[in-house]
């Protein structure tokens, strides 16, 4: 089971106080096989010394001209919508879905939005200047709703353009794929260059450093859905 600690802590600065406060969620990724079932859920542990609020809410999850795009759904219902976790306790959020969908993959994102927490003002200056920050914290936790036989089929390619040099992950299948972690390495220093999904039917890119301009190949490497090592030598357009 993939756990993935969250630790919120907001410096305010002006008023010369922090605060501070732990939840641990898990899993952070969500997966539905309807053929078996028609839920999915995630668990909220609130590790602080004070209650924390949380609202829930679904969108839909789409690519469009390499953007994420999220729209709200009522493709399913979320359960509770808004909650209260008692220091040392936890919370578990459900997502039911309403009804069946033939598409060899559907894909939402589930928004664990953590109410404002109320600052006692505190003086500032010689005014008597009084000024509170209540911060925020949005999770977006990804829900895919997959067939058994959907598939990814990521083509992966470089593009050179005016920019420089770019990623291009194109996805012709009907299953997402990730790519987390990925790196390059030059002059034998790694070159971490984040991560990405990239869902069915879309194309994702992602700006390279600079690099040589008589570079002939790229490693990128990478970690796929499957939790594997992926290492693709990629070879580099001509100037």
């Amino acid at each position: 089971m993939l756990v993935r600690r969250f630790l919120f802590c907001a410096l305010l600065g002006c008023l010369g106080q922090a605060s501070a406060a732990t939840v641990v969620i898990s899993p952070v990724t969500l997966e539905i096989n309807p053929q078996r079932q028609a839920m999915a859920m995630t668990t909220l542990v609130n590790q602080g010394t004070t209650p924390l609020v949380f609202s829930a809410s679904l969108l839909r999850w789409t690519q469009q001209d390499g953007q994420d795009v999220n729209v709200p759904t009522r493709d399913a219902a979320v359960n509770p919508a808004t909650f209260t976790i008692a220091p040392g306790r936890s919370q578990v959020v459900r997502i039911g879905l309403r009804g069946k969908s033939s598409a060899p993959e559907t894909t939402y994102r589930l928004l664990l939005r953590q109410a404002p927490t109320p600052v006692t003002p505190a003086a500032t200056g010689t005014e008597g200047l009084q000024a509170a920050i209540t911060p925020t914290y949005v999770f977006s936790l990804p829900l895919f709703v997959t067939q058994p036989s959907a598939q990814a089929n990521v083509k992966t390619s470089l593009e050179r353009s005016a920019a420089g040099l770019t990623l291009v992950l194109s996805n012709s299948g009907t299953a997402h794929e990730v790519y987390r972690n990925m790196s390059t390495s030059l002059n034998d220093q790694p070159l971490n260059l984040g991560s990405v999904y990239v869902l069915p039917g879309s194309t994702m890119r992602v700006p390279l450093p600079a690099l040589p301009a008589d570079l002939k190949t790229l490693v990128i490497r990478s970690t796929n859905r499957a939790q594997q090592d992926r290492v693709e030598t990629l070879n580099v357009p001509a100037p």
